[in-house]
């Protein structure tokens, strides 16, 4: 693997956060291992170290780390520094890597999530942002620092991908004025968002509609959770008095 192109070049071209006097493995290593341990499902730190402990040596170097001493060994991180390292890494860095190789997207789900196996002593878990495609292939991902973090955290998260016409779907939580205003108007894009009662002029507005005059258009039913979900999404063009809205 060259240092000067394809993904090792990506990896190398983000900005190291680390101090220069501290530094023992190259960041792109660190993060190719981490990323090559979560392919074959070694899903968190400790497990990433122990793929990383295992790795054949010829693979460690594709990756970009040198062999040293005198027996020229293949040094590998420890699962302390693959977590530094990934942790270090602003925001939004490593999903630039990962959305560079992707097509424009028709439909992407966004939806916060507590990192498993990331719990510390304290308790504390690391809160991530994700968008997914209908594939549930996961194109963006950034940390959040809890979960009313999200809302200012979904401009950002979305500002890389290609989402001209796309339709993009979130919880409740993302059910707000800005969030619509940014996917209509800079990114050309549409948006399918719940109510709930917690927003309640837009609740009793919603009420308004006359929904005994809508038709279905999309009608699904799955089985998942031990429960049958069946989903009907209704369509409605709103004219006239209705296209003022609140």
């Amino acid at each position: 693997m060259s240092a000067d192109s394809g993904v090792f070049a990506l990896v190398n071209g983000l900005r190291d956060p680390r101090d220069p006097r501290g530094r023992q493995y190259p960041l792109g290593s660190v993060l190719l291992i981490a990323l090559c341990a979560i392919a074959c499902r070694f899903d968190s730190f400790r497990a990433m170290g122990q793929w990383a402990a295992v790795a054949p040596p010829a693979t460690l170097e594709r990756l970009g780390l040198r062999r040293c001493g005198a027996f020229a060994l293949v040094k590998a991180p420890s699962a302390d520094t693959i977590r530094r390292v990934v942790n270090a890494v602003l925001p939004g860095g490593l999903e630039q890597l990962l959305r560079v190789f992707q097509d424009k997207a028709s439909v992407v789900a966004v939806d916060g999530k507590c990192l498993r196996g990331s719990r510390d002593a304290a308790g504390q878990a690391v809160m991530v942002l994700g968008a997914m495609l209908q594939d549930g292939t996961l194109v963006a991902q950034q940390k959040v620092a809890d979960k009313g973090s999200e809302i200012t955290g979904f401009a950002a998260l979305l500002a890389a991908l290609e989402l001209e016409d796309a339709v993009v779907v979130a919880d409740a939580l993302h059910t707000q004025r800005e969030h619509a205003r940014v996917l209509v108007e800079e990114f050309s894009a549409h948006y399918a968002f719940p109510v709930k009662r917690n927003q309640m002029e837009l609740w009793k507005a919603c009420r308004k509609v006359p929904w005994e005059r809508v038709r279905a258009t999309f009608r699904s039913t799955a089985r998942a959770h031990g429960r049958i979900d069946t989903r009907v999404v209704p369509q409605l063009e709103l004219v006239g008095a209705w296209a003022a809205g609140p």
